[in-house]
């Protein structure tokens, strides 16, 4: 998991609320897991509480657990703390052999809007400016390395690299 929001916890239950993964061990950020563990009274107890409701069974049958920032989550998956949409959101770096690949989560929401102008602000975004300033830092390496990224929410196949461009970002997808 890389962070509490509903479209990145919802999918490990059906509609009728039954776990889709029984056997899945489900790892979450650390950080973002001790921000939903201990804070109330916020626009985003809603989500706080759905992601608390979807991992309480995974919790209860012990199939949870936590990962530090900027660690080795899984053979080859490091996390890479990306803050500001939430208090522990992370991107991911893949990586195996010379080949890698960045998932950036929710760094960037629009392939045009977050690139072209990264202080944009996105509704969603916890801290604005600290994810404004994540995102310039994240596509500045993306572009710097000339690494290919997914991102969840840019159109299909939101696959592709990043270029500098003026005070920006520009995206480039990749054809399959």
């Amino acid at each position: 998991m890389s962070h509490f929001h509903a479209d990145h916890v919802g999918g490990i239950f059906t509609l009728a609320g039954e776990v889709i993964f029984p056997n899945a061990m489900l790892h979450f950020p650390e950080v973002e897991w001790d921000y939903v563990q201990n804070t109330t009274g916020t626009p985003m107890d809603d989500q706080i509480g759905l992601a608390l409701a979807k991992s309480a069974p995974y919790v209860a049958a012990d199939q949870f657990a936590t990962y530090a920032m900027d660690a080795e989550v899984l053979p080859g998956i490091f996390a890479m703390h990306t803050p500001g949409h939430t208090p522990g959101h992370i991107a991911m770096r893949l990586s195996s052999g010379d080949a890698q690949l960045v998932l950036t989560s929710d760094t960037a929401t629009h392939p045009i809007l977050a690139l072209n102008d990264p202080d944009w602000a996105f509704a969603f975004d916890a801290d604005p400016a600290l994810a404004s300033e994540t995102r310039r830092t994240l596509f500045g390496m993306l572009a710097d390395e000339q690494l290919p990224f997914l991102s969840y929410h840019f159109p299909f196949p939101g696959v592709g690299y990043v270029a500098r461009q003026g005070d920006g970002f520009e995206y480039l997808p990749t054809e399959l």
